[in-house]
């Protein structure tokens, strides 16, 4: 029973050591503003906005078989997709998306 305590204890303790947070901020390309309230999804699992300083924090898992991939969504801007590997910090660039809509 010991040694089974033992092995529980090590792998929480590495899961806890493991986790990260990663953060940043998120401004409009042309303007330089920042963006209040764009989607920012880590791994499709976890996910956050920003704040009205263009500002976010998430806290990774640092589970072995999520993917290192956070996407940032915003209604009028072209979607950002960003590997994380490594990195705790994330400033990005979001470039507005222009659509034409036609007549009926």
């Amino acid at each position: 029973m010991r040694k089974y305590l033992s092995i529980i204890l090590l792998f929480i303790s590495y899961s806890i050591s493991y986790s990260q947070t990663i953060s940043g901020v998120v401004t409009d390309e042309e303007t330089g503003e920042p963006l209040i309230g764009v989607n920012v999804i880590l791994s499709n699992i976890n996910g956050t906005t920003t704040n009205l300083n263009g500002e976010f924090t998430l806290n990774r898992d640092g589970s072995l078989f999520s993917e290192e991939v956070i996407t940032f969504k915003y209604i009028g801007y072209e979607t950002v997709v960003r590997n994380i590997s490594g990195i705790s910090s994330l400033d990005i660039k979001m470039k507005s998306s222009s659509q034409q809509i036609g007549t009926v």
